[in-house]
């Protein structure tokens, strides 16, 4: 019976088609499963409104991506957002992932459709590489499949609110697969493969999971390269070219961003150095390490990232200690991820953790379960392919039915209950996706042309009327949301409330509006940024009000929309330039009593402009400037007689990358009034017209063409080579 059991599997096994074809049918097993807990499990079960739970992907992620949509629909990169913070650098903040190839999505569905296809691809990718990476390490079709559940289910779905933890983690089983085709001895094609898995990481805004799948690829190779060190196979020099070569095509491709994002990095208030222990982890409680704990074994929540379920730990388990070295390798990795997710802040994990390069300037080390879930779940994998060689269950029914019922556990345990119970933008019924008509709509639209100013605090407004609507409702808002926000920026807000400059190593940490209630202090201030609408609640007001401000709308109680009618306009004419050392001495000016801004400005640096005329006693007041071009990297404006040694000043923010010129000749860009910029004009000149470059986005291009040219090159001509030698070995 054994024997007539066995004998057709053995014939198909003959067929060269046999593998692919099963290997097919498991891969679309995969994928219609996906589609059902997709549908179910995410979509369906998604109705709960939780703006903490998902709170970022509303007031973040969509803002941003429907702003990217709308230029992309113009065909052109958005390099400059004029709608945040003054202006900011869009594609230098980069989470927005703006060079990210999902992001194509969007010019053939809606915004919100295109976060709901990206994130279902991404969790594919997360399903089918895991799958793929445990074929290539020799894993069965069927334990394979339990390590893909395991990474989709415990990472890749419960991360689907959190863009930048999903987009860029799921190559990380990507760059393992590559890594260890490469190490194998495979095809050249895996070197461009394992270098656009390292830079996609980056191009899709997430720098933190880019380190976390560097050593997660790192972790792979090191298992493999013992593996074969223990087996007496030699570690080919070919092989640690290719690898060299990958790393050097990631960087390439990755450099438009990359350069872009650390030129910008050096002007906010969140550099490179590294974060406090509060700051990386600031919502710590001891009771959260025994959760945590906890959360490895058993679901405490519907969608809990970094659940394993003990079968699947049991496995891992397995398979550290039956598939060594590579399994060695990975489990002591899952473990020591685990750990670190489990830390306190003054725990000896967290402080390893701290020592590694590049971990210890980001947040919530709680993220490195990324790790943690590839590595369990491949280590389980890899214990079930162990188990089944065991004599008793090596028969080919047993270890067919053996496989089969851990797999089915594993469903049961990971698939089955899982849930999403939180609203995504995808929904067509979302509540939060649609714009709120209170944020400067109707009659107080008009008060919208030039610049205004919204509370920071989002629970004042609600999310749907966070800062970053300003994108979605192309209105300009002085405040912005924003990791890398600058450093001018939250000193003038600052300035704003009566409050000292935000520290680099203080908590909460500045992101572009002060997110807790504040009062307005100095209101005089916001007459230099052309704001000339104001939402404030009255506690923030002083109590006899402020001069020139008339309420015109209430959104409730408490909170009122302003006019403010002593709001400088964003273009105008001054004939009494100031110059100071430094943005210090800048910001000193300004906020002295006898500063007066309708009749001077303060320009940093030292002048350019040749000798002038001592200045009036008193210098005669601004006059408007008419600006004719508006658009994000462009914008011109035409005068009317500026006097001599004057300034033109465009109350938008000043950022390095912007460039003027007048009447068609260049002239540099000055910071003016410690956050905005301005242009130096004398009788005669009528036309300023400013451009915006993104620092080290043309050097990282040409990095990236250069160096994927070469590559393609060194390509064509080792083939041709190989031709060559086959032909002559023929011959």
């Amino acid at each position: 019976m054994t024997t007539v059991a066995r004998a057709p599997d053995e014939g198909l096994r003959r067929h060269r088609w046999w593998p692919v074809l099963r290997d097919l049918v498991w891969v679309l097993a995969l994928l219609a499963g996906a589609v059902v807990v997709w549908n179910r499990q995410v979509v369906a079960s998604g109705t709960t409104l939780s703006p903490m739970a998902a709170g970022d992907t509303f007031g973040y992620f969509l803002p941003a991506y429907t702003y990217e949509a709308r230029r992309l629909a113009t065909g052109a990169i958005p390099f400059w957002n004029p709608y945040q913070g003054g202006g900011v650098p869009f594609l230098a903040t980069l989470q927005p992932g703006t060079l990210y190839p999902a992001r194509l999505l969007t010019l053939f569905m809606s915004p919100p459709h295109a976060m709901g296809w990206s994130a279902f691809a991404h969790v594919l990718l997360a399903l089918l590489a895991t799958w793929a990476l445990c074929r290539r390490l020799g894993t069965s079709a069927a334990a394979a499949a339990v390590a893909a559940i395991v990474f989709a289910t415990s990472f890749a779905l419960p991360s689907i609110n959190a863009p930048t933890l999903l987009e860029p983690g799921v190559w990380l089983p990507v760059a393992a697969l590559a890594t260890v085709a490469i190490l194998d001895g495979g095809r050249t094609v895996w070197v461009p493969v394992l270098g656009l898995a390292l830079a996609m990481p980056v191009l899709a805004g997430g720098y933190q999971m880019t380190a976390y799948t560097v050593y997660g690829t790192g972790i792979f190779a090191l298992g493999v390269v013992l593996d074969r060190w223990l087996r007496g196979l030699p570690l080919a020099l070919r092989c640690v070219q290719r690898l060299a070569c990958a790393g050097i095509l990631a960087l390439a491709t990755a450099a438009p961003q990359l350069l872009t994002t650390l030129a910008w990095s050096a002007e906010t208030v969140r550099q490179t150095a590294s974060l406090t222990t509060l700051q990386m982890m600031p919502l710590f409680t001891e009771d959260a390490r025994w959760t945590r704990f906890v959360a490895f074994f058993l679901r405490i929540a519907p969608s809990n990232l970094g659940y394993l379920s003990i079968p699947v730990v049991a496995l891992a388990a397995a398979g550290t200690v039956l598939a060594r070295p590579l399994g060695l390798v990975l489990g002591a990795g899952a473990l020591l991820t685990a750990a670190v997710a489990m830390a306190g802040p003054q725990s000896a994990a967290l402080a390893i953790y701290k020592a590694i390069p590049g971990f210890a300037m980001f947040r919530f080390p709680t993220r490195l379960l990324q790790l943690t879930t590839l590595f369990a779940g491949v280590a389980a994998a890899l214990g079930l392919s162990a188990l089944v060689r065991i004599p008793l269950l090596a028969v080919p029914i047993r270890r067919a039915g053996t496989e089969m019922l851990a797999l089915g556990v594993v469903i049961w345990f990971l698939v089955v209950p899982f849930r999403n119970d939180f609203e995504m933008p995808w929904r067509d019924d979302s509540r939060l996706v649609k714009p709120v008509a209170a944020f400067f709509g109707g009659g107080a639209r008009a008060l919208a042309e030039d610049r205004v100013y919204v509370p920071g605090n989002r629970l004042e407004l609600g999310l749907a009327q966070f800062v970053k609507q300003g994108m979605v409702q192309q209105v300009r808002v002085l405040q912005d949301y924003e990791p890398l926000s600058s450093r001018r920026l939250a000193t003038f807000l600052s300035a704003v409330a009566g409050l000292p400059a935000p520290r680099v190593d203080a908590f909460p940490q500045f992101d572009g509006a002060l997110l807790h209630p504040h009062k307005i202090v100095r209101p005089d201030l916001l007459d230099l940024v052309a704001v000339r609408g104001i939402v404030a609640a009255g506690s923030a007001l002083p109590p006899a009000g402020v001069p020139g401000w008339t309420l015109v709308d209430r959104l409730n109680a408490e909170i009122g929309v302003y006019r403010n009618d002593r709001a400088l306009p964003r273009a105008y004419v001054v004939g009494q330039p100031r110059y100071v050392a430094d943005e210090t001495a800048a910001l000193s000016t300004i906020l002295d009593p006898g500063f007066d801004p309708r009749r001077e400005v303060v320009l940093v640096g030292a002048s350019t402009s040749p000798a002038r005329p001592p200045a009036a006693a008193v210098a005669p007041p601004f006059v408007p400037a008419r600006i004719v071009i508006d658009e994000p990297e462009r914008v011109v404006i035409e005068m009317d007689s500026p006097p001599a040694g004057g300034a033109l000043v465009l109350a938008d923010a000043f950022a390095p990358g912007w460039e003027a010129t007048v009447d068609g000749e260049p002239r540099p860009v000055r910071q003016a009034n410690h956050l905005v910029r301005a242009v130096l004009v004398g009788p005669g000149d009528q036309r300023v017209e400013f451009r915006f470059h993104a620092p080290g986005f043309a050097l990282g291009l040409i990095a990236l063409v250069a160096t994927w040219t070469a590559a393609l090159a060194g390509l064509v001509v080792a083939r041709a080579r190989r031709r060559g030698t086959s032909a002559a070995v023929r011959g």
